[in-house]
């Protein structure tokens, strides 16, 4: 049931080019693809955005996906002293 709250966000992050923080997650990815192809979410969500919008979200979208990627790459942390901790965030 927690699928129908989430239906709409995952669709419109997908939109937005953020479904590179589903790809951190192998189970998760599979998960946001599942429930995307079912037919009551592209009948009941999909088809109801608007073109306009998802037009401009395909143009923008390469250079979101670029920006989320950086942003979601591990990095080491630093802890007093600058030497480097060997856990990522």
């Amino acid at each position: 049931m927690a699928e129908i709250g989430y239906t709409p966000y995952l669709a419109r992050l997908r939109h937005l080019g953020f479904e590179v923080l589903f790809e951190r997650d192998p189970r998760v990815s599979q998960w946001s693809a599942r429930v995307a192809k079912r037919p009551s979410v592209v009948e009941g969500i999909e088809r109801r955005f608007n073109p306009k919008y998802l037009a401009l979200f395909e143009e923008k979208r390469p250079g979101v996906i670029g920006r989320m990627s950086r942003l979601v790459e591990p990095r080491p942390r630093l802890i007093e002293g600058g030497s480097v901790l060997g856990v990522f965030l």
